[in-house]
């Protein structure tokens, strides 16, 4: 199965305005694809965290409401016979003792709207050296945080939020098996969503040269085949407003197609529960395409924290959600807030899975872009 590819979409300004047809008109040869699958890039081995797995996130909801005053004896009151992963217990009694375990002023409040009012758990973050990524901010591998990446073997690799997140088995994957919480976010909200389009413009894509790499939003969403898999060759119609269009300038050398200059990425989906805006600044770009035409890479950058929270996933996918908050807040290594000086972006990467596919045109043009 492919990576499952991972979270993405029409991205970042280069100096574009406004909506243009599909591709230069320049272009020799126009590939066209439609991301399949896209998720935060995991790469776990063996002993990468040291402090060990975090525990089942039912035991640490005990733990959390032990510390806030519950009495073991009421706990185990509450959570007999249900739930305690919270998966449909929100209606419980257990689950409202979770839920509202947050005080503000004395008054019980919901922790997953304010999660700074309950403490911290300190939960484990990873701690390894292998991490999928880039040096985005160019300080080479003399970091105590940063990683090698597995693949490219490039050192200095900032990936923040890997580091945050490594150690919550829900989370845990590589570059063949998809995490369970994003592979089933993914799959949950791909059905209904706008798919996300990546075209690829040159002389020669077959060879060492300039690249132009376009992202844009379709109107429709991706079909599906009796095995799951996103169908190939599928027809598109690109998504007409211009936040959800963007250019970059790229080059192609050994069959690995990255941007010339970081740029920033930004997508608009709305009132999606996993990624409302997706945004990366100073975003890098590594794709390949593959011998069976499809497409594969990793593109990283800074992502604001709050953003990377994900609250309506993260929740429900068998983490502790308030321990995913303080792991990331605290993680944050870029774009520190002019008053508080505490960083606001986090470093990350995202795998990108895409199939083979045509997009028509935005507006009144009818012309149609192939492979």
């Amino acid at each position: 199965m492919s990576v499952c590819g991972r979270l993405m979409a029409g991205l970042a300004t280069l100096g574009i305005s406004g909506v243009a047809a599909a591709l230069p008109a320049t272009a020799a040869e126009t590939r066209n694809f439609v991301v399949s699958m896209f998720a935060p890039a995991s790469y776990n081995v063996e002993g990468d965290c040291s402090k060990g797995i975090n525990i089942p996130v039912g035991e640490q909801y005990m733990r959390e409401l032990l510390a806030v005053g519950y009495t073991k004896e009421a706990l185990d009151k509450l959570a007999e016979g249900q739930d305690t992963t919270m998966f449909g217990g929100f209606n419980s009694q257990w689950g409202r003792a979770v839920v509202w375990r947050a005080k503000i002023n004395g008054k019980p409040v919901n922790v997953w709207v304010n999660p700074a009012a309950t403490p911290d758990p300190n939960l484990n973050t990873l701690d390894g050296k292998i991490g999928i990524g880039f040096d985005l901010d160019g300080k080479g591998p003399d970091q105590p945080n940063a990683f090698e990446d597995p693949l490219t073997h490039e050192k200095g690799v900032d990936n923040q939020y890997f580091r945050a997140t490594g150690c919550f088995t829900v989370f845990r994957g590589d570059e063949k098996i998809t995490p369970g919480a994003y592979l089933s976010a993914w799959s949950i909200l791909q059905g209904g969503m706008p798919a996300w389009l990546i075209s690829l413009s040159g002389e020669d894509l077959s060879k060492d040269g300039d690249v132009t790499v376009t992202f844009d939003m379709a109107v429709e969403h991706v079909e599906r085949d009796a095995q799951s898999e996103v169908l190939r060759d599928m027809t598109f119609r690109i998504n007409s407003d211009p936040r959800n269009h963007h250019e970059f300038a790229a080059q192609m050398k050994d069959n690995i197609i990255s941007f010339k200059e970081p740029g920033d990425l930004v997508a608009i989906f709305g009132e999606e529960m996993a990624y409302p805006t997706l945004l990366l600044r100073q975003a890098r770009l590594r794709l390949q395409i593959k011998p069976d035409g499809t497409l594969r890479g990793v593109v990283g950058g800074y992502q604001p924290w709050k953003d990377a929270l994900s609250a309506g996933n993260q929740a429900n996918m068998g983490s502790d959600w308030v321990g995913v908050y303080y792991n990331l807040r605290k993680s944050a290594d870029a774009n520190p807030d002019p008053k508080t000086g505490e960083n606001q972006d986090i470093s990350t990467a995202f795998f990108i899975d895409a199939v083979p596919a045509f997009s028509v045109a935005p507006a009144k043009s009818k012309k149609i872009t192939g492979r």
